[in-house]
């Protein structure tokens, strides 16, 4: 029997962290212009927007019998009160494929019941994922954006949101 669990990630996941983060498919090289780094793990745990606190900002992994294989970053209220912000959710590029990204994101949800709304946003050049997200009820809400990836690329960004069940 496989064990999923869902927890919040400590400064002692930060190796496990790292692995799923550079086994990503291609990810960070779409979104960063570049490979993922040791320094993305501490930006995924610790980085927040100005005028949010840490207790605003989980960082949660998706462990499989005692592997962790995602990772998801979630700021609740934000952009306003009653909105959660899922910034980060994926999984490790050899475990996509199995129901895991869909498993997260429900077991996320159930856990953080008080929004009344789910909010992401799609990098223009990551937008093959806005199937997975309109699966999951998602819609584009008309809304986009320039965006920074803060490693001197620039994107474009579309936001999608849903109403919490």
């Amino acid at each position: 029997m496989t064990l999923l669990e869902v927890r919040p990630l400590t400064a002692r996941d930060h190796s496990a962290v790292a692995a799923v983060l550079s086994n990503d498919n291609g990810y960070a090289e779409r979104v960063l212009g570049r490979p993922s780094r040791l320094q993305d793990v501490d930006e995924l745990m610790a980085s927040r927007p100005p005028g949010t606190s840490a207790d605003q900002k989980p960082s949660l992994g998706l462990w499989v019998d005692n592997d962790l294989v995602g990772v998801a970053e979630l700021m609740s209220d934000f952009p306003e009160l009653g909105t959660n912000y899922l910034g980060v959710l994926q999984i490790r590029a050899d475990c996509q494929g199995q129901g895991l990204a869909r498993a997260f994101h429900d077991q996320i949800a159930a856990t953080f019941q008080e929004a009344r709304r789910w909010r992401l946003t799609v990098v223009d050049t990551n937008s093959d994922v806005q199937g997975f997200w309109e699966r999951m009820g998602y819609e584009q809400t008309g809304e986009s954006r320039p965006w920074n990836s803060g490693s001197g690329v620039e994107h474009s960004v579309f936001v999608m949101e849903r109403d919490a069940e």
